[in-house]
């Protein structure tokens, strides 16, 4: 099931590593999230455009095989939920292990 949310979050995991033009991204989600973007690709740069309008996300041509190439990277503010994404993520991960484990979190 789609949700902007998630897709946001991915992006920022994505763009986290290095700056990538979108197809790249929708790629690497694809990998990531089976799924989320099928039928739905078209999703993917209203959300870009979303995040760079806020300030999470900055985008700039690159010149590839004669043509030119958007590349998103994160900004400052970015890598900042970023970092606030990745650590709820492993936050769920560890309850998630420790309440299979019959532990309690």
């Amino acid at each position: 099931m789609f949700s902007e949310r998630k897709l946001t979050h991915h992006i920022l995991h994505v763009l986290a590593r290095q700056p990538e033009h979108g197809f790249q991204t929708a790629q690497i989600i694809k990998d990531r999230a089976p799924g989320l973007l099928d039928g739905r690709e078209s999703l993917l740069y209203p959300t870009l455009y979303g995040l760079e309008n806020n300030g999470t996300i900055e985008s700039y041509l690159q010149t590839e095989e004669g043509k030119s190439v958007r590349y998103y990277r994160l900004t400052e503010k970015g890598r900042g939920k970023a970092a606030r994404v990745e650590e709820k993520t492993e936050d769920r991960a560890a309850s998630g292990k420790l309440a299979s484990e019959g532990g309690h979190g």
